[in-house]
């Protein structure tokens, strides 16, 4: 330990003494230690790393329905879920959740956040806990129980102000009053990363609080599940011990196949998104540990040249008795004090980093909750790279130091060991140009992507476009009140000054959404591809491609006739109509719309140019739009062009829906540049 302290002190002396080469081989390290230390941060956060209130994660599982192909990820009925809740074999719980667009009326602001509809084993199988409170009952969890509700400990404290009376008090959650009864732990958001959610109801609650009846249709699919292992269980076990289960229910609610289940560990994203965010983060580690590759190597052709200065220094040393091993713990500890000290400013950067990161708030229609900070186990892996990156690139200096001749190193104009030098330095910087190289070209590939897609244009025009949701099924309208409301917000905001045109739709392209249904040609078979289509589909109003700046090739947009009551009529896109009509006329073409043919007979009146629906890469789709009049949806947007500011209409437009329902929270409300 002597030794050891004496060969800091010298260390620190030596690196004191190059005030200047110290600093900036420092913020070199510094550099590729913080772009790493940030890279596997985020990656902690989505992939590894538990959300607060989720205990023992590696005993947790999901369990997903196969289709008749096998594809995974499909959920179940609320009569799926009791019967493999009755049958865990291998599982201490199951639990089921669903989405809940919960429209809060708690004061005099009603507010839109994200809910979620849970079982009564939930909790218990995460292994959360309350801050305030208890959990549901089995009283609570059965239909006809009492309506009750527990809060996030972040909207408890946002909205009620952190107020301990808060249990036992009635809020307004979609019309309907539930009772208070707990405020689930600090930092809990749901077992998901990154989605904030802000309540939890019980699952009996969902026929009242959604307006759909679906806990009693077991044809109806829309429950995810989660569950814990039993000790010594595993995942393949479950699933061969609930497959059975499974086909039984699937036959009991029609399907002519045997439909198995899927079960996979728990990860902290949804595990159908697992795949495609493993390999994003995965590259942008490998990018990020390039980039300390090279950072490293930087430094450690810094310490080569300043080897070749400290010659007849370290010949004296040897020449006096100093033993080579001495000399190379020497070298090692001045490389390595310099790796930590560039270490500890990287990690000093990379919580910079996830501190902004963490604060990014897109406008996206799923409240967002992030959490990049770095935690013990991204520490101690930063920890060990700059220690193993220390000793390795300070190897070979302190080598060459300690292994050298002393007559050799004192002769004046030896050129044996400058040559040594000279080619290991060659292929220091050699690998450094060739990592950088790699780099920049990934770098380029990535801006001109970026640039490109800002170049593609999307087949419609999204500057000076205001976008507003409403979920109107919060306030459970029937259809005439929902068509109602679409005219009254269409007529109010086409009213407002330098408004150019109005549409309301369900759908707002490229916003991470989208829907499907299935379509069929009377005159065609019944078969994939021949007289069965799968399209995707949105609901407009008459002024939709108007204000979105869609061409209409052909036909005629939607009017006033083309209300409930009236012939069903519908326009598809270009892609569309060549698809199915090739070389014909579409307009006048008949299809049976909705999904499995069960559809209602309609008349397409018109064809519009192609745009973009799901993402700016993807092919050309089959798109239907049909009037919002005929079928009218519970979510909507506004789409306002206007010349004029935005904040002002915005304002307006905020005025109208109070005017017209106070209890109606708004969701989204953003220019669409912002949201694409």
């Amino acid at each position: 330990m002597e030794t050891l302290w004496q060969d800091i002190r010298y260390a620190l002396r030596t690196l004191g003494s190059a005030r200047l080469v110290t600093v900036v081989a420092t913020l070199t390290i510094a550099i590729g230690v913080g772009a790493t230390t940030t890279m596997l941060s985020v990656a902690n956060a989505l992939l590894v790393r538990p959300p607060a209130g989720v205990v023992d994660p590696g005993r947790l599982i999901t369990v997903h329905s196969l289709s008749q192909s096998g594809s995974s990820f499909h959920s179940f009925s609320y009569q799926d879920f009791e019967d493999l809740a009755a049958a865990k074999d291998g599982l201490q719980s199951l639990a089921a959740y669903g989405m809940l667009a919960a429209g809060l009326r708690a004061g005099d602001e009603p507010q839109l956040v994200a809910g979620m509809l849970v079982s009564g084993e939930y909790f218990k199988t995460l292994g959360t806990r309350t801050e305030l409170g208890r959990f549901f009952s089995a009283e609570e969890n059965r239909e006809g129980g009492p309506p009750v509700v527990v809060l996030s400990d972040a909207l408890w404290r946002r909205r009620f102000a952190a107020d301990p009376a808060i249990l036992g008090r009635t809020v307004v959650i979609n019309g309907q009053p539930l009772t208070v009864i707990g405020v689930a732990q600090p930092d809990f958001h749901g077992h998901f990363a990154g989605i904030s959610i802000s309540l939890w109801a019980p699952l009996a609650l969902n026929d009242i609080l959604t307006h759909r009846a679906e806990l009693h249709n077991r044809g109806t699919s829309w429950l995810e599940l989660v569950g814990r292992l039993s000790p010594g269980a595993t995942p393949s076990g479950v699933a061969a011990a609930l497959s059975p289960v499974s086909a039984r229910d699937g036959r009991l609610a029609g399907l002519d196949w045997d439909r198995g289940v899927d079960v996979r560990h728990y990860l902290p994203v949804p595990a159908s998104a697992a795949l495609p965010v493993g390999g994003f983060l995965g590259l942008l580690v490998i990018l990020a540990g390039f980039v300390l590759l090279i950072a490293s190597a930087n430094v450690g052709t810094v310490l080569l040249a300043r080897a070749a200065t400290q010659n007849r220094a370290m010949a004296v040393r040897l020449a006096l008795g100093a033993t080579r091993g001495r000399l190379l713990r020497q070298r090692l500890t001045e490389s390595v004090a310099l790796f930590l000290a560039g270490g500890t400013v990287g990690t000093g950067l990379a919580y910079a980093a996830t501190w902004a990161l963490s604060r990014i708030e897109p406008p996206t229609e799923v409240p967002l909750a992030l959490d990049f900070h770095p935690d013990p186990l991204v520490l101690a892996i930063t920890l060990i790279v700059t220690l193993v990156a220390g000793l390795t690139f300070g190897l070979a200096p302190a080598l060459q130091s300690a292994e050298a001749d002393p007559a050799l190193l004192l002769r004046e104009g030896a050129t044996t060991l400058r040559m040594t030098r000279t080619r290991l330095r060659g292929a220091l910087v050699g690998g450094q140009v060739a990592a950088t190289a790699c780099l920049l070209v990934t770098a380029g590939l990535f801006a001109r992507g970026l640039s490109r897609a800002g170049d593609l244009h999307p087949g419609f025009e999204p500057s000076g476009v205001r976008v507003m949701s409403v979920d109107l099924s919060v306030r459970n309208y029937d259809d005439a009140r929902k068509v109602a409301f679409v005219e009254t917000m269409e007529r109010r905001a086409a009213a407002l000054p330098g408004v150019v045109s109005v549409a309301t739709t369900d759908l707002v392209p490229l916003n991470l959404s989208n829907q499907e249904t299935e379509i069929a040609l009377p005159e065609r078979p019944a078969q994939p591809d021949i007289g069965l289509f799968q399209v995707d589909f949105t609901g407009v109003t008459s002024g939709y491609f108007t204000t979105m700046r869609i061409p209409l090739l052909q036909g005629r947009t939607f009017g006033p006739a083309d209300r409930d009551g009236a012939p069903a009529v519908a326009i598809v896109n270009q892609t569309m109509a060549t698809r199915l009509w090739p070389g014909e006329n579409a307009i006048g073409k008949r299809i049976n719309y909705g999904s499995f043919t069960r559809g209602t007979p309609t008349e397409i009146i018109g064809v519009a140019a192609d745009a973009k629906y799901r993402n700016l890469g993807e092919d050309p789709l089959s798109m239907v739009y049909v009037p919002m009049a005929q079928q009218p949806r519970p979510r909507v947007t506004l789409l306002v062009r206007s010349t004029a500011g935005a904040t002002e209409s915005s304002r307006a437009l905020r005025d109208a829906v109070r005017e017209f329902d106070p209890d109606l929270p708004i969701g989204q409300d953003e220019m669409l540049e912002s949201v694409i």
